[in-house]
């Protein structure tokens, strides 16, 4: 007597259906990482010094503490820009930094009574140096930050 073999093909159907699964997980996580902001590594407090040149006799050294958040733009940063005098922060102005990723650059133009300035940053890591410069182009501050930890 011959027994009968049955081959059957077993499909899952709806949402469990591996082949299906696949793609969407992989879909997932490039959505994921599309929505990353590349702003992330620049968002938090960044304390170090800034220290005058001396090309402005009334600039006084300080220690810098700077809050970053994320601006209107995509590159955007906007910045409260403080200093720190005797443990407390001290608002000097807050203003949106134009960022280049490329580059890893920060830069803004805060319009003072003396004209147009220019403060520029470049960043690695933790870390981020930069300048202010007056109307004429002179280096009023030099500014050396380390990002303060979570």
């Amino acid at each position: 007597m011959q027994i009968p073999t049955r081959t059957a093909t077993l499909t899952r159907a709806g949402p469990y259906n591996p082949a299906c699964m696949r793609p969407a997980i992989i879909l997932t996580a490039l959505l994921l990482l599309a929505a990353a902001d590349p702003r992330e590594p620049l968002i938090g407090h960044w304390t170090g010094t800034s220290i005058c040149t001396g090309v402005r006799p009334a600039c006084h050294d300080e220690t810098a503490s700077y809050w970053m958040k994320a601006g209107k733009a995509p590159d955007v940063v906007t910045v409260d820009f403080c200093k720190n005098v005797n443990g407390t922060d001290v608002l000097m102005g807050t203003n949106d930094c134009h960022v280049d990723f490329a580059a890893h650059t920060l830069t803004t133009f805060p319009e003072t009574s003396e004209g147009r300035f220019v403060w520029s940053f470049t960043w690695s890591g933790a870390q981020m140096t930069g300048t202010s410069k007056s109307p004429s182009g002179q280096v009023v501050r030099n500014i050396h930050l380390m990002k303060a930890k979570s």
